[in-house]
């Protein structure tokens, strides 16, 4: 019937009876067939041998074995595929789709005149068989089976759109936005499609409602698009995200195609499939995505109730919704071209500087960006220094020469020390100053609320949280205004204090002593004052420590600051840390048991982290950590986000920016006195933990806190 299932290669079972998904894959992947309801389908495999396993276990055929053994094979077996379903990530690459697995799974591709779509192989799905996750993928299988059946039926088929304007002002409606393209930032609105919440009503919309609520899917995007068209004031909006929705219920594929698959058993088309005719366009916008989201909107806050988790999409996630859109929209900072451009000539000259040091200390020329010719010249080359070798590369083909190798070898001879230099110059003249110089007149990201595990947020095209630090000596406030840069104090750690109990850290806090130069105090067996380096190395220590460090760590860290300690001195220093905050690690301790029991642990307010079933004593001792991160992590940042929304509620839409535990506001310089003694006023009375909370101010015309570069 045109429909094809396409696997990997043969396990031991399938080589055996030469057939394809036989043994228990196979009886998985007929089960969910006759779930589907699904008996006439083509099986076949990518590869028509097993690849020789690896201590008797499958592993996965190569690109190479398979374009020059079956590759002909494989395409007279699809010469009349309408449909195919990978099963797996490498029968999806023979299809060109990039991606992972798990993200990319059960999103539809159009390839020549095949609709493809790559779901997770049946052997996964039985390796995680005691998990949630499993009866997931189940659901989804046979979803998506269901899809290609409607699809081999024929089109889909969507009612015209038409024109929707006798709504009042207070309807409650989801809508969507179609653009020409895919950056909100700068991409022009086509049609907005609309339907009712509690009815029945739908159509293309010209306005908004000026009172009611907007539901949205993505609202990051289609918000900023329509407060950029003038259609949408931020300041008054009243919007809830079903991805934000979504993502606090732990789904993966965010999508609102995946979803309404997974969530309402719906099969919509995909943006490819409806944007060639703008009346199919039309109605997809409306009678697909937009019914869809009022659908998906009333499935996922039902699930939010019966999870507990309403007050915190109420109370921080909703309401920051419209600030994170105006930040995307507008926010910000302005780029000083001219000092960028100065620097840009220092890097120059620099690398120029770079590679004549290069050549007189190698003798030859060599290129510095080549990571072969650098491991032949420093590990193999007889007239080299042949130094040691610090740990190969993954593939373990060759020495490594990344970072971390580079400084451990910086006393033996003068290269890594150059190398480093060259790939810090390199790295800020490619990736940020010569893109900037480029760009429009400020730097800004597309802000998303769905983009980590934690709770944090992110920040893409171009990543507003992961700047050099000396870009921030070109990033300003327009004329008359300053940038009030306000960065809360240890406020993890305070966190950690807080949901443990532990009884000395909540004393410290409470006493407003400095944690950071008591730790130092102990590694480094001191009293008195520390200097900066001595402070930092207690900072960094404390979180190595609270997040599941070992000795080893903590040598590491302790080698960035010009301390060499032994491995027993490291580990005489973490258990006095331990016994010294021992609530804390017995908390941290019970936390990591009843995830690995559990595969769940929960945050501040709530917030909910699920972890996979750990399959070997790596990815348990990984899991353990996060079950302590990510709540520590994730409560950091909701405090931060609710303080983002009391701040606005106070001084208006003036945030710009936001890294981890720090916000950027921009205001005029004339009201920078009341806005940041408010602002600390805020944090230092906010009782939402059993410690106080504080932060520290800087003002300034620039991001880095100078007022001017030479500075």
């Amino acid at each position: 019937n045109g429909l094809v299932i396409l696997g990997e290669a043969g396990g031991a079972e399938e080589e055996r009876r030469g057939e394809p998904f036989v043994g228990q894959s196979g009886d998985l992947l007929w089960s969910i067939l006759n779930q589907a309801g699904v008996e006439d389908v083509y099986l076949t495999n990518v590869l028509k041998h097993r690849p020789v396993p690896v201590g008797g276990a499958n592993v996965k055929p190569t690109k190479k074995q398979v374009m020059a053994c079956c590759a002909q094979f494989l395409a007279a077996e699809l010469a009349t595929a309408k449909v195919v379903i990978c099963a797996g990530d490498t029968a999806m690459s023979i299809f060109g789709i990039k991606g992972g697995i798990l993200r990319g799974r059960g999103k539809w591709h159009k390839v020549g005149k095949i609709s493809v779509v790559a779901m997770p192989h049946p052997a996964y799905l039985l390796r995680r068989r005691d998990t949630d996750e499993y009866h997931q993928l189940i659901a989804e299988w046979v979803a998506v089976i269901r899809q290609a059946i409607a699809r081999l039926s024929g089109e889909i088929v969507l009612p015209p759109a038409e024109l929707w304007d006798d709504f009042d002002d207070d309807t409650t409606m989801a809508v969507d936005v179609e653009t020409d393209g895919l950056d909100p930032r700068v991409c022009n609105l086509k049609i907005i499609g609309a339907a009712e919440w509690l009815g029945d009503r739908r159509g293309l919309i010209t306005r908004l409602p000026t009172r009611g609520e907007l539901i949205m899917h993505n609202a990051t995007f289609d918000a900023v698009v329509l407060a950029r068209a003038g259609l949408l004031d931020l300041t008054m909006a009243n919007i809830s995200d079903t991805m934000v929705m979504a993502h606090l219920l732990g789904e993966q594929d965010l999508s609102l195609k995946g979803l309404a698959s997974r969530r309402l058993g719906k099969n919509l088309l995909s943006y490819e499939e409806a944007a060639g005719d703008p009346e199919r366009l039309a109605s997809y916008c409306v009678h697909g995505d937009a019914v869809s989201t009022v659908e998906l909107y009333e499935n996922l806050y039902m699930a939010l109730t019966d999870q507990g988790l309403t007050h915190l999409f109420n109370t921080v996630e909703q309401p920051l919704t419209p600030i994170l859109a105006h930040m995307t929209a507008f926010g910000g900072f302005l780029v000083d071209r001219v000092g960028l451009q100065q620097w840009k000539e220092q890097l120059t000259e620099e690398l120029e500087a770079i590679k004549e040091d290069t050549d007189t200390i190698v003798g030859f020329n060599i290129n510095l960006a080549s990571g072969d010719q650098v491991a032949n010249y420093l590990f193999t080359d007889p007239n080299g220094p042949r130094l040691p070798v610090v740990r190969l590369t993954e593939t373990k083909r060759r020495a490594s020469v990344d970072d971390a190798a580079m400084r451990d070898l910086v006393g033996l001879h003068p290269l890594p020390n150059i190398i480093l230099a060259y790939r810090r110059a390199s790295k800020a003249l490619s990736t940020y100053v010569d893109p900037i110089l480029s760009g429009p007149e400020k730097l800004s990201g597309i802000w998303r609320q769905c983009g980590t595990s934690t709770g944090r947020l992110a920040s893409a095209k171009r990543n507003m949280q992961n700047l050099l630090p000396e870009l921030a000596h070109f990033l300003t406030a327009p004329e008359g205004d300053s940038i009030i840069h306000l960065d809360l104090k240890q406020i993890e750690l305070r966190v950690a204090a807080h949901m443990s109990r532990d009884p000395v850290m909540v004393e410290t806090f409470a006493n407003h002593i400095d944690p950071h130069a008591a730790t130092a105090r102990i590694i480094l067996g001191v009293e008195g004052d520390l200097t900066y380096e001595q402070r930092q190395l207690g900072k960094t220590a404390n979180f190595e420590i609270v997040y599941g460090g070992e000795a080893d760590k903590l040598v590491e860290v302790a080698r960035g600051y010009d301390l060499f300690l032994t491995a027993t001195e490291a580990t005489v220093i973490i258990r006095s840390l331990r016994d010294k905050y021992r609530g804390f690690f017995s908390w941290a301790r019970q936390r990591a048991n009843e995830a690995v029991a559990t595969g769940h642990s929960r945050g501040l307010w709530g917030r909910e982290f699920i972890f996979p079933r750990p399959e070997n004593p790596i990815m348990e001792a990984h899991l353990r950590r996060c079950a302590v991160n990510y709540p520590i992590q994730g409560g950091a940042s909701d405090i931060t986000k609710r303080l983002m929304i009391e701040f606005t509620k106070l001084f208006g839409f003036i945030i710009v920016n936001q890294v981890h535990d720090s916000i950027d506001m921009v205001v005029p310089s004339d009201y920078t006195q009341m806005v940041v003694r408010d602002a600390l006023a805020t944090v230092r009375k906010c009782a939402w933990l059993d410690v106080p909370l504080d932060a520290d101010v800087v003002v300034s015309k620039r991001l880095s806190g100078k007022d001017s570069f030479s500075d």
